[in-house]
């Protein structure tokens, strides 16, 4: 069972901030600034930007990066100064979801309007090209990997489409010459394990080049870790799929034996050795380490995973193993967050992340505690 881990403070006058940076590895650890006898404030927010019509962000996380989608234009912006925007393309259909290929060259972009893919160079937002795919009803998210590409000579990287209509994520090969090909679904609603979703919302890629994927259904609230290999050996049905070769769940951690469905899943899962007498009851949560509708993700360099728990107006973080590890944001902060982009800055992971808020339009900029001691030479001072 994973426990939430609290980080704790002593709220004394003067606090400072350590930074220590572990042999071989180059990590940061901070000591946040104390903002309460037990409460510290691991992400502070440094600006926050009015973007009427904002839908999601992505970046090139080494390189401050921003990519950002409203319904009809794709910008590229710079994460160290948002007002900076170097390209732009207007003319988009209603745009809904974006995502950055594996090697960083092309930026993807989902235009609901007319139901078509486009994909632009990431340096200039040049379009390269466009595929209308009529199998798919509506998206939400995207993400792209190269695991086990070698299945379909040719292509470059899968991208994965969370689609609620159809009720799948589809997966589809990309050749930025050639177009995208259809190649199945990573994950459908069937069924009530780990392998399905209900109700598919964020992607993304983790450290190990799994699938992660939020379902927000109301009876879930997790995010489902996968292993995006095509199985040849899957004979499920789906509606509009005729050859399925779905991933398969994989575990964050083995903690269980047999793994239970915890380990394959953040937020609110079946735990090992479940009490007969107070068994699992499924829903929505306000609790650290569960969610109420978690609607993105995204993942640092180091393998933190950051989740939008858009219900509760919070980013929750995990270790890559998937431990609770630390909240940030609240109403005032985050409100329904729906978008996450991060940026890794040297050895200072998630240096940066961008949040993008549903229901007010708006785009905040976080920067991490060592991070911001960094660069102000002093902690952040409290708020009103």
């Amino acid at each position: 069972m994973r426990r939430p881990i609290l980080l704790t403070a002593l709220a004394v006058a003067g606090a400072l901030a350590v930074s220590l940076s572990v042999a071989g590895c180059g990590v940061k650890i901070a000591i946040p600034h104390a903002e309460g006898l037990f409460a510290v404030n691991p992400w502070v927010i440094e600006d926050s930007y009015d973007l009427p019509g904002v839908r999601q962000v992505a970046g090139l996380r080494d390189n401050s990066t921003l990519f950002v989608i409203t319904a009809d234009s794709l910008q590229r912006r710079m994460a160290t100064n948002f007002f900076s925007i170097t390209h732009g393309t207007g003319g988009l259909s209603d745009a809904t979801a974006l995502c950055v290929d594996p090697r960083q060259e092309f930026v993807l972009v989902w235009e609901q309007g007319s139901h078509s893919l486009s994909w632009y160079k990431a340096d200039d937002l040049t379009r390269l090209g466009t595929a209308v795919l009529p199998a798919v009803g509506a998206v939400r998210a995207m993400a792209a990997d190269t695991t086990s590409i070698g299945v379909l000579p040719g292509a470059e990287a899968f991208v994965y489409l969370s689609d609620p209509e159809a009720q799948v994520v589809h997966r589809y090969g990309f050749d930025a010459i050639n177009g995208v090909f259809s190649y199945g679904i990573l994950t459908n609603s069937i069924g009530e394990g780990t392998r399905s979703t209900h109700d598919a919302w964020g992607l993304a890629v983790d450290g190990e080049a799994k699938l992660l994927v939020c379902d927000a259904d109301t009876l879930r609230n997790w995010v489902i870790r996968f292993d995006g290999t095509p199985d040849f050996t899957d004979v499920s049905t789906t509606v509009g799929e005729d050859d399925p070769l779905r991933g398969m769940a994989v575990p964050f951690a083995v903690t269980c034996e047999p793994p239970a469905m915890t380990d394959y899943v953040l937020g609110n899962a079946a735990e090992c050795l479940e009490d007969p007498e107070a068994p699992w009851v499924p829903g929505p949560s306000d609790q650290l380490g569960k969610f109420r509708s978690p609607k993105a993700v995204a993942v640092d360099g180091s393998g933190q995973v950051f989740v939008a728990d858009t219900g509760n107006n919070r980013i929750q973080v995990f270790t890559a193993e998937g431990e609770y590890a630390k909240t940030f944001g609240g109403r005032d902060l985050t409100p329904s967050p729906v978008s996450i982009a991060l940026f890794d800055i040297g050895t200072y992971h998630a240096a940066y992340v961008f949040v993008v808020g549903q229901e007010d339009g708006k785009v905040r900029k976080f920067v991490s505690f060592d991070r911001y001691v960094y660069e102000n030479g002093g902690v952040p001072p409290k708020p009103n």
